[in-house]
């Protein structure tokens, strides 16, 4: 998996890469400067990915529900990561498209954990799909994994956007390696999050960034 590699070992796969991209792994996590994402989506952007797609539990929040949540969706928004409070209002301004891609059945609490977190308008326009058996994937697709969920949330946005999106042109986030390694199998770009060094997240998308523009170049 790109994110299981260490930095040494990525550089060594971009090794013929420019000084800036190098420059651009050694730098473990961003500031809190909400410009430093904006960059960072306009790199996904370049790297041909128009659906990050993000687990819930222990990814975009810090905590896991077990799916028995039973406080308000404020309170469980205060366990969102700091990188995503940023990085997906920075996503979508950028013009990248968000999904939540989710086990749990609690999906109202989603919803609600992503207005409180984000305001009303950027909630509105996360697709959710959580096991809550609101929504059926009928597409060609394998439906293992986050696989379906992924399928599901995309079919959604392309209807809405006149857009089209691809298992190419999708990066998973997920702390689930089962989830991860379904994904990469099927084509879909995917990334180890590691709740016990969060702060990686970030490097790891670079690398995705990176690995994209030397494939393409070799």
């Amino acid at each position: 998996f790109f994110s299981a590699m260490s930095t040494t070992m990525a550089m060594d796969v971009v090794a013929d890469a420019d000084a800036g991209l190098k420059g651009l792994l050694e730098s473990p996590k961003l500031s809190d400067n909400y410009n430093d994402y904006l960059d960072l989506a306009a790199e996904l952007k370049g790297a041909q990915v128009n659906l990050l797609a993000v687990d819930f539990d222990c990814t975009l929040i810090s905590t896991h529900t077990g799916g028995q949540w039973s406080y308000s969706c404020e309170e469980l928004a205060a366990y969102v990561r700091d990188f995503f409070k940023l990085m997906i209002p920075a996503a979508i301004e950028t013009g990248l498209h968000v999904a939540v891609v989710t086990f749990t059945p609690q999906t109202h609490l989603v919803h609600g954990v992503l207005k409180a977190a984000f305001g009303a308008d950027v909630a509105a326009k996360i697709p959710v799909r959580g096991d809550d058996k609101s929504w059926e994937y009928r597409g060609d697709g394998v439906c293992c994994g986050k696989q379906g969920h992924m399928a599901s949330a995309a079919e959604e946005l392309m209807v809405m956007h006149d857009i089209h999106i691809e298992r190419g042109t999708t990066l998973l986030v997920d702390d689930d390696i089962s989830n991860v390694r379904l994904a990469l199998e099927h084509g879909v770009r995917a990334i180890l999050f590691k709740p016990d060094s969060p702060e990686d997240i970030a490097r790891d998308i670079r690398f995705v960034c990176v690995n994209y523009k030397s494939m393409s170049s070799s």
